[in-house]
Order: C-alpha cells, then structure tokens, then sequence
C-alpha cells in the first residue's frame, strides 16, 4: 500500500492582530505543544470546532514568542482586535500541520508495531512467564 506523500506545508503564517502584521512560525515546539492539546489525529478538526480548544490553539498561536518558541508574553484573546476570517484561516492552517504530523507520526508508529509484531509478542511472553515464575517462587 503505498502513501501518498504529506504536502509541503507554510512555516509561516501572517495575520493583522490589532492593526500590524503579526507572524505565527510552526515551529516543531509549538507544533507539539499543539498536539499535546489534540491527542490523536481524529480529534484535529476539535481545532475548528470546540470553543475550548480553540481558544487554548489561539493563545498558543498568537503569544509573543522567542527565536526558539519559548513563550516570552502570553496573549488574552479578549484584548486583540482581528478579523474573524483571518482566524478562520489561522485555524485551518494550524490544523493541517497538525493532521500532517500526527498522521505522519501514527503511520510511523504503525509501521514500526507491524514490522517488529513477533519480537514484542515473544518479548511480552517473556515477561509475562518471568513475573509468574517470580511469583510461584515467591509464593513456595
């Protein structure tokens, strides 16, 4: 089964935030952090659709951050003035970095499960029947 390959995504993405242009940088740390908050891939679209995460996905988005990604000043939302279409975007294009990565990480993760499938269960087997042997020893 051969996959297609993740599109090339924007690093960057610009948006008006109380009249001046404001840069948001997909760095992998906010990336993470992002998927921190998502979970699994299913749960992406809760981005565009739960109130709560997108507020907790706009803080993240729109905080002052240093070069390397470390929050240097966190935002309230209540306080920035921008247009509702450009959150709308904002949103959707945090949104497809994050189905790209977790997809890509969880097809990894499957792969790796699959390819090492008989050495985990012989090594789950060998665990289980160490533990029990312990326990019978134990026990006598």
């Amino acid at each position: 089964m051969s996959q297609t390959p993740a599109p090339k995504l924007p690093s960057s993405f610009t948006m008006k935030v109380n009249g001046q242009d404001h840069e948001v940088f997909m760095s992998f740390a906010l990336l993470n952090k992002l998927a921190y908050y998502i979970g699994q891939p299913e749960q992406v679209f809760t981005v565009l659709l739960d109130p709560v995460v997108r507020e907790i996905v706009m803080k993240e988005l729109l905080a002052e951050r240093s070069k390397t990604g470390r929050i240097k000043q966190e935002v309230e939302l209540e306080d920035l003035d921008f247009d509702l279409e450009e959150v709308e975007s904002l949103l959707d294009w945090a949104a497809e970095h994050l189905l790209v990565f977790t997809l890509a990480v969880a097809e990894k993760a499957t792969a790796h499960q699959l390819r090492y499938q008989n050495r985990l269960l012989n090594l789950t087997s060998t665990v289980s029947g160490l533990a029990n042997s312990t326990l019978k020893t134990s026990a006598a």
